[in-house]
């Protein structure tokens, strides 16, 4: 049995899903360059906590 057998092949959820997950892979790419973009090292754990992510000093 596969698990493909088992999931509907048009289950409405599904975009909403994958728009989900693209905008959320967004935010955090978006949340990473602003990080790199403001010279800070790689590693670098300080600064303020915005949604509860440290944000590295911006």
């Amino acid at each position: 049995m596969k698990l493909s057998d088992e999931l509907p092949t048009d289950h409405r959820l599904a975009t909403v899903y994958r728009i989900g997950a693209g905008l959320c892979g967004a935010i955090l790419m978006v949340f990473g360059s602003l990080g790199f973009a403001n010279q800070l090292s790689f590693f670098d754990t300080d600064g303020s906590q915005i949604a509860g992510l440290t944000s590295n000093g911006l």
